[in-house]
């Protein structure tokens, strides 16, 4: 007792509020913490159910591929036409007994989800083409150079609804919907397999004569040579350029007495091809072209290069051929044609040789466009390993292709001789539509620094495109007599060696050749090689055997080769890291011979990417089973998968067309779009 006051009594309530206070404070603790707790098992819950829809869609997704893929048969053995109306009706037969999809997920099967296939429908879509960006390669839309009426890709659409249904523990049931497209993407080309085969069968033949069936319709490489040589040869009555009162303030030519058709180069309605005494300095120094040249018939320079004009208004337009050559063989002269605009409608012939040869192409703000492009014996006469030699194209765009700006030309308007033969050939449409031939020549894309007139960067657009057919051999023309020398091998001494192989060298991120029609990597032999029809006890052709003598392509700071339908005999390859050739192979590896993957790989020049696209998946099978046979790195892929530096990536395709194959799905590509 205190103050005689009992304290025990006020210990003991104290006590009693003292627990009363922590009672509630635990309460209320609990209270939150089965509120927060609630909260956030709510939250798992709404995030469960958002999962099992997503995993309900995608499942119903891979029921309907599943599906789809079982009778893939009938899609690719169906004609489809131009447009996707075949392509949708394949699908709905496919899908007609699918309409609704019911599956089971969730712990203890506490979700079900039913989804429900709604009506079909397809569009049309631009075309994808196998592109690169960053050194990797994928498919992207493209609709340049797209040729409407053969490569069609359609987008169809598969709506699907889902209904999810979540069954509680204890008796609660709650639905929520959610919706998604299921894409499905076809990419066709009409291609007759047998027909691109006989393309490049007949494309392939230079120099040895041949006779294949059911050809007639299609172009050689010799007689596209050949016809080339006799349209610059075609007449022989030239006249000389006025270049002392040529005027290059005004437009060439200028109308005689008033008459804008009484040309001062058409005689009594016949026309004569224009050539030069000696070098025309169309150049600073000289007379550059300010305004626009037009020649009706062909322009022979044969006495050296040297070509300015104003990237704005400078324009050469010459309706037959265009030549560049240096007969004289001035090996110290530099040729040159920069920013002047160029259209050579039946082709530009290429022929500078000498110790030091050189054609600069600097068409950085013009356009260098031409029906064919010859480039013959245009490297330096010691064989020189230096890529820096022939045909130099600095910087701009070349287009190898026909020239639809509208000509008053005739080849009926020459004198000739009425013995000669008619230098149409049967399928001169085909000649017309943009070949290249590099015959035993250097042709160098790349940063260049030639004094300080002709400089350009890695970094410059340099662009080829080849509307048609690519070639790349050692056979020539000779180039003092024409077709009479026109051979794969030289005269030295008592011994017969190939002429100097051709090097095609692309060099810098932008710069970037591109070929529509079929290539021909050939390489030198003393027979032709034997075509698939013809019935020969023994088909293996007899190369070349030194390697020094093949053809060289070389790639080098990601830049960029892209080839179609590709024949190769043995050549050399160089790739460095990141730049990227690609090709396609035709039906049973047709024309593919593998050595220059072998010399390529022991030489270690396989650094950047080699992208094969087969014809079909038993090629890609083959072709994969040899490479690995060979030690060759390689990987097989789906279209769209990034190729790496290092090894060759083949692209399986999903078709199973074969040479009677009419049409060939190229690509197929599907993914789940998510609406909500």
């Amino acid at each position: 007792m205190v103050n005689k006051k009992d304290e025990s009594g006020y210990a003991l309530l104290y006590a009693l509020g003292l627990i009363i206070l922590v009672s509630l404070m635990v309460g209320t603790i609990f209270f939150v913490a089965r509120t927060t707790y609630m909260q956030i098992n709510e939250v798992d819950r709404v995030k469960t159910a958002k999962e099992a829809q997503e995993y309900a869609l995608k499942a119903a997704k891979h029921q309907i591929k599943r599906r789809l893929d079982r009778s893939w048969d009938i899609i690719e053995t169906t004609p489809l036409g131009n447009d996707g109306t075949k392509l949708l009706s394949k699908i709905n037969m496919i899908l007609a007994n699918v309409k609704t999809i019911t599956l089971q997920t969730g712990e203890e099967n506490k979700f079900v989800a039913e989804c429900t296939v709604g009506q079909i429908q397809q569009q049309k879509i631009t075309p994808y083409t196998l592109g690169t960006s960053a050194g990797s390669f994928g498919w992207k839309a493209d609709s340049s150079g797209i040729d409407a009426e053969s490569i069609n890709n359609v987008r169809v659409t598969i709506p699907l609804s889902l209904v999810l249904t979540e069954n509680y523990k204890d008796g609660r049931i709650k639905t929520s919907k959610a919706t998604a497209n299921f894409i499905y993407e076809v990419q066709w080309n009409q291609v007759d397999a047998s027909q691109e085969l006989i393309s490049l069968d007949s494309w392939r033949n230079i120099v040895y004569s041949y006779y294949l069936p059911n050809t007639g319709s299609y172009l050689s490489a010799d007689e596209w040579i050949r016809t080339m040589i006799r349209l610059y040869g075609y007449t022989s009555a030239h006249s000389f350029f006025d270049f002392e009162n040529f005027d290059n303030t005004k437009e060439y030519p200028q109308s005689k007495d008033g008459d804008p058709n009484g040309l001062d180069r058409v005689l009594d309605g016949q026309i004569k091809d224009i050539t030069d005494q000696s070098l025309l300095d169309f150049s600073q120094t000289g007379k550059p072209i300010l305004n626009t040249v037009v020649f009706e018939s062909s322009f022979l320079l044969e006495n050296g290069v040297k070509l300015i004009g104003s990237s704005n208004s400078g324009v050469l337009d010459v309706a037959n051929i265009f030549a560049l050559r240096n007969q004289e063989n001035l090996g110290q002269q530099l040729n040159f044609i920069q920013n002047l605009t160029v259209i050579g409608r039946y082709g530009t012939y290429i022929d500078i040789g000498g110790n030091q040869s050189k054609l600069i192409l600097d068409e950085k703000n013009s356009e260098f466009k031409t029906s064919n492009l010859l480039i013959n014996n245009t490297q330096s006469s010691q064989a020189s390993k230096n890529a820096q030699e022939g045909c130099l194209f600095s910087s701009g765009i070349l287009n190898v292709t026909y020239s639809s700006e509208t000509s008053n030309f005739s080849l009926d308007n020459y004198v000739v001789d009425a013995a000669k033969k008619p230098i149409t050939i049967e399928n001169f449409s085909s000649f017309l539509s943009g070949n290249m031939l590099i015959a035993s020549s250097n042709f160098y894309a790349g940063p260049i620094s030639e004094g300080i007139q002709f400089r350009s960067t890695e970094n410059d657009q340099r662009e080829i495109n080849v509307k048609n057919n690519f070639m790349l051999t050692n056979a020539m023309l000779s180039s003092q007599n024409g077709e009479e020398g026109f051979s794969y091998f030289e005269e030295s001494g008592a011994e017969t060696t190939p002429n100097q192989p051709s090097t095609l060298t692309l060099d810098g991120a932008n710069t970037k050749m591109i070929v529509k029609g079929k290539s021909f990597i050939d390489a030198p032999k003393a027979t032709r090689r034997a075509s698939p029809t013809e019935k020969v006890n023994d088909k293996e052709v007899k190369f070349y055997s030194d390697p020094d003598y093949w053809n060289t392509i070389v790639l080098k700071n990601a830049a960029t080769l892209e080839l179609d339908y590709t024949g190769v005999e043995p050549f050399n390859l160089s790739i460095e890291k990141d730049a990227r050739m690609s090709l396609k192979t035709l039906p049973d590896l047709e024309f593919f011979d593998t050595e220059f993957l072998n010399r390529c790989v022991s030489k270690n020049q396989l650094k950047g990417q080699l992208v094969i696209q087969t014809f079909n998946q038993q090629d890609a099978t083959e072709l994969a089973k040899q490479l690995t046979s060979d030690k060759i790195p390689v990987s097989v892929v789906q279209s769209g998968t990034s190729a790496k530096n290092g090894e060759v990536t083949i692209i399986r395709p999903t078709t199973s067309a074969n040479k009677t194959t009419t049409q060939v799905i190229t690509r197929v590509f599907h993914y789940l779009d998510m609406a909500n």
